[in-house]
């Protein structure tokens, strides 16, 4: 075809040299518009083929990132034995669900434990010696198993067990105490704190490190409980707050979203084509919007636009090597933002999430793959966490000196300065120590919170933070007094201890 195309237009030509007749110009011109459409026809047939060939060619899986990164996560020099996944298995298979009546406990309530409370967690006992064993461990590091082979077929049926794991031990402790065996109860919360520990290291998954910054987070939580609800001696303050200071000390992990990069490049091998150079673009039957699985006519609009989106990536759009590049950008921003506090971000790039949200709708990968990194949210999770360890020590330390001189410590200064503290704990929303105030009853312990504005230790009560955490964080953070729902007056301490 197109030898015949170039021949007809060598014609032309040299027609065009020729005195022609009016018969012989009018035969010119019909060879011309059919060499014209001949040529159309030809880039026509070449575009179309070119076309069905893009739009019938499959991503091609080369890397299996699932045993990648089950190489990737285990720790330097790991042994078997010391990997606490079998005895956190043992204590998923002993755990006995709650009741009814179990259900009804309302957590913040400072009552004595109900008798169904004490029965579940009799039931629960072989469970939560697994789950304390575990936690004593130096590592936790599950092996993942995927359903189709790619990343996203993995599934984590253990986080669930590990809330229900953590909660036997938060009513231990509370048991414990209300025995009078506070060291007790002290060594079933720091159970608590390092299997939170665990979850929060940073070859584990997202999900994994928001969990273990709750677990140790409900570990905290119950000790300030236990100081609102039972007076409790110079030494017991000591060894608790001596072995919190331990432990933060021994606090290596910070979060990471590393992990989610094994999720982007095995999602990104998934749908882009690989011509071996990283030019390819979105592949077509990476699979289909899922507006065209809607029945409901009034997804059409949806549908329409994402197949012009998506008939436009195809042929227009990044290539595998950009996205690359922007998933490693991302990635590596995150990360770095992670070493910052609130307050630093907050002064030196205020609108650094907002650009993460338009980096990641710029490309159709980013919203079909569904892969989502929320720094944000990690951040202040870890901080807060850290905070209230730090605001639990220091207010072990002024119920100390409370105790010791029978007043409390005009500052934290004070209590740095008379060897009750390490140092005064700061606040990750203003660069600056929390905020200490001396009451006509007590004292109060606070962060400026969110907002980065001093509301004088104020909250609201009514905010649906309250329902999943102690403290309530809006518009400050306050660590002390605890509002607690329904309290019941302080428990004399059984024995002298």
């Amino acid at each position: 075809m197109v030898a015949a195309v170039c021949k007809i237009g060598l014609d032309i030509l040299v027609l065009k040299g020729m005195d022609l007749t009016g018969r012989e110009r009018d035969c010119m011109r019909i060879r011309k518009r059919n060499c014209l459409l001949l040529m159309g026809g030809a880039l026509l047939v070449f575009f179309l083929a070119k076309i069905g060939w893009l739009f019938a060619q499959r991503p091609l899986i080369q890397t299996d990132y699932v045993a990648e990164y089950n190489d990737w996560s285990k720790p330097p020099g790991f042994k078997p034995d010391e990997n606490a996944a079998f005895l956190y298995q043992k204590a998923f298979e002993a755990y006995v669900p709650k009741s009814d009546e179990v259900w009804a406990v309302d957590p913040f309530c400072l009552r004595p434990l109900p008798g169904s409370m004490i029965e579940w967690l009799k039931a629960n006992t072989a469970a939560a010696e697994y789950f304390q064993t575990a936690s004593d461990k130096p590592y936790y590091r599950p092996e993942r198993f995927s359903e189709d082979g790619s990343m996203g077929g993995i599934r984590v049926p253990e986080l669930p067990s590990f809330k229900q794991l953590a909660e036997v031990c938060i009513w231990k402790a509370r048991l414990e105490a209300q025995e009078g065996r506070f060291e007790k109860a002290l060594e079933t919360l720091l159970h608590c704190w390092r299997a939170g520990n665990h979850l929060c290291s940073p070859q584990l998954f997202v999900a994994d490190q928001f969990l273990g910054l709750r677990l140790r987070q409900m570990a905290a939580e119950n000790l300030f409980l236990l100081l609102r609800q039972y007076s409790v001696s110079s030494s017991i303050l000591r060894l608790w707050q001596e072995s919190l200071e331990k432990l933060a000390a021994e606090d290596m992990h910070r979060p990471s979203f590393k992990t989610e990069k094994f999720f982007a490049e095995d999602m990104l091998q998934r749908t882009f084509l690989d011509n071996g150079r990283g030019t390819g673009r979105w592949a077509w039957r990476s699979g289909y919007p899922r507006a065209l699985l809607a029945s409901d006519l009034s997804a059409f609009h949806i549908y329409f636009e994402s197949l012009k989106e998506r008939t436009y990536f195809c042929l227009f759009g990044p290539t595998r090597n950009e996205i690359a590049r922007q998933i490693d950008d991302l990635i590596n921003l995150s990360d770095h933002l992670l070493q910052k506090t609130p307050w630093q971000i907050h002064q030196d790039v205020p609108s650094v999430f907002e650009r993460f949200d338009e980096v990641e709708r710029s490309h159709i990968f980013f919203i079909v793959s569904q892969i989502h990194l929320n720094p944000e949210a990690m951040i202040h999770t870890y901080h807060k966490t850290a905070a209230q360890m730090n605001a639990l020590i220091a207010v072990l330390a002024v119920l100390r000196y409370k105790n010791d001189t029978g007043v409390y410590p005009k500052t934290l200064d004070k209590l740095t300065a008379e060897g009750y503290l390490r140092s005064v704990p700061m606040d990750p929303y203003s660069g600056s120590p929390m905020i200490y105030k001396v009451l006509e009853d007590g004292f109060t312990l606070y962060s400026i919170g969110e907002d980065f504005e001093d509301n004088g230790g104020t909250f609201n009560k009514e905010t649906p933070k309250r329902d999943i955490s102690l403290h309530i964080h809006f518009p400050d953070i306050v660590y002390w007094p605890i509002a607690v729902i329904a309290a019941a007056e302080k428990v004399p301490m059984m024995g002298q201890l």
